[in-house]
């Protein structure tokens, strides 16, 4: 056999030893607007749930920014959960409340980001 491919032989070897190891990452996270922490509102720092790093919220012109509210009127105008009659039809709402962004017109716009923590 020669080096390389005694060298090949052995990479692939190695490659299939690892694709064949079950992977035990688990990734357990969970947070909603109506987590305690988000009582005063939305602010940037806030850190309610579990399994993420604090909020990093920024808002830039004249007409932007983000809030709680709910989403149950968001697209279909009925306050009752329903779009034309049907039930659960996507409001995302816990407990009656939902993060929300706006950004207006000249530019402004609203970001929200959230790192998970370390494993």
């Amino acid at each position: 056999m020669t080096q390389k491919f005694a060298t090949v032989v052995l990479v692939i070897a190695v490659g299939l030893v690892l694709a064949a190891a079950p992977a035990r990452a688990q990734c357990a996270v969970s947070d909603n607007a109506a987590d305690p922490a988000y009582n005063d509102g939305w602010q940037n720092g806030d850190n309610g749930g579990t399994g993420f790093q604090p909020w990093v919220l920024q808002a830039w012109g004249s007409y932007a920014g983000m809030f709680i509210g709910s989403s149950v009127a968001n697209a279909d105008g009925l306050d009752n959960g329903d779009s034309h009659g049907v039930a659960n039809d996507g409001d995302i709402d816990v407990n009656g409340r939902s993060w929300g962004l706006y950004a207006g017109d000249n530019g402004g716009y609203a970001q929200a980001i959230r790192a998970f923590n370390s494993a």
